[in-house]
Parts: C-alpha cells; structure tokens; sequence
C-alpha cells in the first residue's frame, strides 16, 4: 500500500513536469551541515551550477520512503542514488553546461569579431576561428556512445508517461544520447533500481572525459576521492562530489580552449608572412622530448617543511604552463613531488602529495585542465642519489614532470 501511495504522489507531483524549482542555497538543504564531506561539493552544485531542483529532491525523498511534502529540501547524502535521481540531475546538468558552453562562446565569438572589425585578422581568418573553437568546445563534453542504446522514450518498457522522470529521461535518450545508460541490459527502464559506484564512474568519466587515477597500490582514484568499482550503490552524497568533479574538469577544459584561441587571434592578426601553421601545433609535433626536457629543467621551489610554494616558483610555472600547452593532444602529465630520507615515511608521502597538489592547483590556475594533470607524492621511495650525503639529498629533493597517454 505504501507503494501505491508514493507512486500516487509522484503523479501528483510531476503531472506537470516543466515547472521544475531551483535551490538557490546550500543552506536551504536541511541534512547537509558544512562539515559534511560533501558540502562543498554540494554547495558548487547548488549555488554555481544551479542543477539541484525539486524534482531531483523529491525523487529522492520518495526513494527514501519520506513523504517529498513533509522533507522538501533534504537532500539525503547517504541514500543511494538510483535512475531516476541520476535521470533528473543529468538533464539539469546538460542543460546549464549548454548555457555555460554558450557564454563562453559568446566572450570568444565577440574576441573575434572585435579583431575583425579592428582589421588585424580576415574575414577568412574570422570564420576559420570560430568553426575551430566551436569543434574544440563541442570536444569538451562528450553526449553520445554508439554503445548505448537510444530507442524512442516511449518504446522503452518500464518508463511510463506518469513517472516524474520521463520528460528527463525522453531528453536524456532522444537529444543527448546518454539516457541508455541507465536502461536494464534488455532495453527496459527501472526508475528505483540503485545505480552502481561503476556504472555511474563510467558514465561521468565518458561525458566529461576524466581518466581515474590509478596509485601504485593499485586503488583507483578521481580528484582525492577513493573509487570501489565493487559497490553495488553510490550514496548521493559522494555521487554529488564525483559529478561536481567532472563539470569542474568541463569548466577548465572549456576555459583552456577560450585561452588557447585569445593566443591564436593575437597571432592571426601579427604582420609578417601569416602563420599557417599554429606554433603550438608544430613544437608540440617536433619537440617533445624538449619539451619533457625543459619542464624538468625548471627548479621548483617550497617553504621549508611544507607545501607552499615560495615566490620564485611562479614563473618557473608559468613557463611550465607554456609547454604543457605545446603537448599533443591527448597527452597527460604526472606531477611526481620526491623527497630525502630524513624524517618518517608517512610524513615525508603526506608532505610531498601536498606539494604535488599545490603545484597542480597553481597550474590549473594558469589555464590547464585539471583533467590532464596527475599529481603524486612518493616521499623518498625513488631516489636518483646516496641519501647518506648531502649532495645526494639535495638531488633527491625533487619536483618532476611525466608525460602520458590520457
């Protein structure tokens, strides 16, 4: 009978199902206190994003068995997160990164257009701009798998016009091409089924493109959170940070295109004998073992005993920013922090992944995505010299950069 009722009252709810409410404030849910470890995931969510409304809310609500009238802004971290939550959330999140992804494109489109009117770039040069940054930005979020099966909505057996989440779930399958992600092997659709922790890091880590990391102990790893590709559920909570893991890396994805083309208008429009080729392009072809080379030439300095970058490391940085930009496509970078043998081990990992960390964070800041960059801690487990002597420590004081496939 309690079945019948929340199905009842979902009907109710969602007969109308454009008219959907947005949270405005992470202090507006009444189950997630900043100290949660979610909160600031949640809170980006809510407040930069705005993909957290009532329909998602009350999905959940009735997920957990509590009655979406009496609990309207619990958002339940530790419930797990099922189809038709996850439906809902993804359709509120394609929505706002295509309004994100249009602002931006807007800034380059007027960045171009200012040139041309200027004069210091072609009308020629103009167009094959935009079409090169509207391929480039499209590039930076992924919406369709020939692997997934995208049938009509209505053909799907299991998903009923009267659930809240069909209008989602009929964008997600017939527009965006992902919503057969969520689908049962057979092709039909079950709103409540619980979705795995692998299911969900397969589907976020296709759209936005994330590559997990692996440690040398083998866990895998996004961003700090520990992934279990066993779990049978993801609680909402950690699938909340996962999500807000993956617009970020969009974000700084979508930012770096915007950067790379302010560099390719300012070289369009310099005189001489007109660059056909973007130099980026060509020394990242020609050179890259120079550029490896002369990432790990540059000395990276850090207050004693702690992660913080002193202020001589700044252009060092940037000029590591530089050749990252010249790698080719698809390259990855491992920032790898080593240390001498003094002090513990524990101690000597934990310092190090934070001066890793702080040097990634400063990267990030100067335009690349953070989706390409690795950063690990190895205390002193990989000297290149006798840690017996000084010379020898010194050398093993290192910051050291890798190239890989992503």
């Amino acid at each position: 009978m309690r079945i019948h009722a929340l199905c009842l009252a979902s009907v109710l709810l969602f007969s109308s199902p454009l008219s959907r409410g947005y949270i405005t404030s992470a202090s507006q849910l009444e189950d997630v206190p900043e100290t949660a470890a979610c909160f600031e995931s949640i809170q980006s969510l809510v407040e930069r994003w705005g993909v957290v409304d009532d329909l998602e809310l009350a999905l959940a609500a009735a997920d957990s068995g509590k009655p979406a009238e009496r609990s309207p802004t619990a958002y339940f971290p530790d419930a797990p997160l099922t189809n038709r939550q996850l439906a809902a959330l993804l359709l509120k999140v394609f929505e706002m990164t295509a309004n994100y992804g249009a602002a931006a494109g807007e800034g380059v489109a007027q960045e171009i257009e200012t040139a041309e009117k200027a004069g210091l770039i072609s009308a020629k040069s103009a167009a094959s701009l935009r079409e090169d940054y509207r391929r480039e930005a499209e590039s930076c979020l992924q919406l369709t798998r020939k692997s997934w099966k995208t049938p009509e909505a209505a053909a799907v057996k299991g998903l009923a016009v009267t659930d809240g989440e069909y209008d989602a779930m009929q964008t997600l399958l017939e527009k965006y091409g992902t919503g057969g992600a969520l689908l049962n092997a057979d092709g039909s659709y079950t709103g409540t089924k619980k979705i795995s922790e692998k299911a969900l890091t397969d589907l976020l880590t296709y759209v936005f493109k994330l590559t997990p990391d692996k440690s040398g102990d083998g866990k895998l790893t996004i961003g700090t959170v520990e992934l279990n590709p066993a779990a049978a559920s993801v609680r909402r909570g950690k699938a909340a940070t996962l999500l807000e893991l993956g617009l970020s890396a969009y974000a700084d994805s979508l930012g770096a295109a915007g950067a790379a083309m302010k560099d390719r208008i300012a070289a369009a429009g310099k005189p001489g004998p007109g660059p056909k080729v973007h130099p980026a392009t060509k020394a990242a072809i020609l050179n890259l073992q120079q550029i490896i080379s002369g990432m790990n030439a540059v000395e990276i300095k850090y207050k004693t005993g702690a992660a913080e970058l002193l202020p001589e490391s700044i252009p060092g940085l940037e000029e590591i920013a530089g050749l990252i930009k010249r790698l080719p496509g698809g390259s990855g970078v491992e920032i790898g922090v080593h240390t001498d043998s003094n002090g513990s081990e524990s101690a000597n990992v934990k310092l190090t992944q934070s001066r890793a960390d702080a040097v990634r964070a400063s990267l990030t800041k100067l335009g690349i995505p953070a989706r390409i960059l690795t950063a690990r801690g190895y205390g002193s487990s990989k000297p290149l010299a006798d840690n017996s002597t000084k010379e020898g420590r010194v050398k093993n004081r290192r910051t050291e950069f890798n190239v890989r496939s992503l």
